[in-house]
């Protein structure tokens, strides 16, 4: 009996002592938003350390995501002004292309690389091998948190995408490619492309500006360079889990998102015509972290050739 009285105390220490914890883990999440509502990214970075892994949450994560997405210069607001501006009669890809934020001329700016790594806080939240919304939800068990939890990544992922189409496509104001660029690659040049003129004609047809002979490509994504893989497997990656996104969250329930309903409706269309046209598509589909993406692009010249028939069939055709 005078052995349980002993313990007691430290039991109720340790009680104590997570019960610290949790609450000094609060404090630190409600300081990085203040900080972060005077755009002080920095402090807000440092304050989040304070937490304790064992209290992480889904208040924890919305505010790392929101400090790192702070150092890219980016905001949520400006994004969702600009929604207003969208039509269905726009292409997706040039409206995304055409966003304030898209702004962008080398492919190592610093608001790329913290966009990325405050849209990988979110998807990698289980690991990097379950990065899709249904393992998000094991861990984020509440399925509205979650969900806004995602919608957070799927609005990062909109202005990577816009950035990275802007910059490899030489657009202008409008997100129209530049004459320079008509296609992103070179899939006339059967050497780097491995598409040969019967599948180039049927993945990207006789309309648009990216057309089965057209020579103008990004000279930012040459072939046979480990930064052009890397670059092609980045887009792939986000726009997989912006597919996966999409299909997992009602954005009827969220009023500045609803437009672009329609639009993902189309973008899907883009999907189900190219992998008709070149069934091998279907295996690129399925990359959700750059790891997976990078190893199929360099096993061999068929991996190449799938993700050069997407590129062509499900991005180029569409982006005028």
């Amino acid at each position: 009996m005078q052995i349980r009285w002993i313990f007691l105390p430290l039991l109720f220490f340790l009680m104590s002592s997570c019960g610290n914890k949790e609450i000094e883990g609060n404090d630190a999440v409600f300081m990085a938003n203040v900080y972060l509502s005077n755009n002080h990214c920095d402090l807000a970075l440092t304050e989040l350390t304070k937490v304790d892994p064992n209290f992480y949450n889904f208040y924890y994560y919305q505010a790392l995501a929101s400090a790192k997405a702070c150092k890219a210069n980016y905001s949520v607001l400006n994004f969702i002004d600009e929604i207003d501006d969208f039509t269905t009669t726009s292409s997706f890809f040039n409206f995304l292309a055409g966003l304030a934020s898209s702004n962008e001329t080398i492919p190592t700016s610093e608001n790329f690389n913290h966009l990325i790594d405050a849209i990988n806080s979110i998807l990698f939240l289980k690991s990097v091998d379950k990065p899709k919304f249904s393992d998000r939800l094991t861990l984020i068990t509440n399925r509205s948190q979650a969900e806004e939890l995602s919608l957070q990544a799927l609005i990062m992922i909109f202005v990577y995408l816009g950035k990275w189409l802007n910059l490899y496509g030489d657009t202008n104001d409008n997100g129209l490619k530049g004459t320079n660029v008509l296609c992103l690659l070179a899939y006339s040049t059967e050497a780097s492309s491995f598409l040969n003129p019967a599948e180039r004609a049927s993945l990207l047809g006789n309309a648009g500006t990216c057309l089965p002979a057209s020579t103008a490509s990004s000279p930012l994504l040459p072939f046979g360079s480990d930064s052009t893989r890397d670059s092609l497997c980045n887009f792939i990656v986000y726009f997989n889990h912006l597919r996966d996104l999409t299909s997992n969250i009602t954005l009827s329930s969220h009023s500045s998102m609803g437009e672009l309903s329609d639009a993902f409706t189309v973008m899907e269309s883009y999907v189900i015509s190219a992998e008709v046209a070149f069934p091998g598509i279907s295996s690129v589909l399925n990359f959700f972290n750059l790891t997976s993406c990078r190893n199929f692009y360099d096993s061999n010249n068929t991996a190449k050739k799938n993700i050069h028939a997407f590129m062509a069939g499900v991005i180029d055709k569409n982006f005028l």
